[in-house]
């Protein structure tokens, strides 16, 4: 496998992983400390997010951002881009639906493909539109990284018709597959 791209400027890799990420509760504290020792960016995109943004799951039932002391912390460590440290704390926040979001990013960054896509389609299932067109661009890379071009076209084709910022480079992936 190749490694995959990281968000934002793109000049940064990530190392493959052989196995799967795992680390016991003492690892999570020393992990705490480390992240409590510096002073992390502020997580103004998910803080400052009107909770309007992140209401109304396909089930009809109010999401609110949730204040799980463990989801920030994956957060700190995620903006910090340690997808592999961060990764552990939304996996421990699953029944938040930003976890899943989060945790389906974290695995794209790790080159983990298939869980990539399960986290993202159970952050699309819950109907919330505040992550909706990059989890379905990670959805499309996602699918294109394990050459399945058929889903990916699908998933792009939808991303052009939101009109949205992945539109255009939506369109350009479209045109190499």
């Amino acid at each position: 496998r190749e490694p995959a791209h990281v968000i934002g400027d793109g000049k940064s890799t990530i190392k493959e992983l052989k196995e799967p990420i795992t680390l016991s509760n003492n690892e999570l504290k020393s992990i705490d400390k480390k992240v409590a020792s510096k002073s992390p960016a502020p997580l103004e995109t998910y803080q400052n997010a009107p909770n309007e943004q992140l209401q109304k799951g396909s089930s009809g039932s109010s999401f609110r951002k949730t204040e799980n002391e463990q989801f920030l912390k994956g957060m700190q460590l995620f903006e910090q881009q340690k997808f592999d440290l961060a990764l552990p704390y939304f996996l421990s926040d699953d029944n938040q639906f930003e976890s899943s979001y989060f945790a389906g990013i974290c695995y794209f960054q790790l080159a983990q493909y298939d869980s990539s896509i399960i986290k993202l389609n159970l952050y699309l299932a819950t109907g919330s539109t505040a992550y909706y067109e990059d989890a379905l661009w990670f959805k499309a890379n996602s699918l294109v990284k394990l050459k399945e071009k058929k889903s990916a076209k699908l998933i792009l084709e939808k991303i052009v018709s939101l009109k949205g910022k992945h539109k255009i480079n939506a369109r350009k992936l479209q045109i190499t597959l």
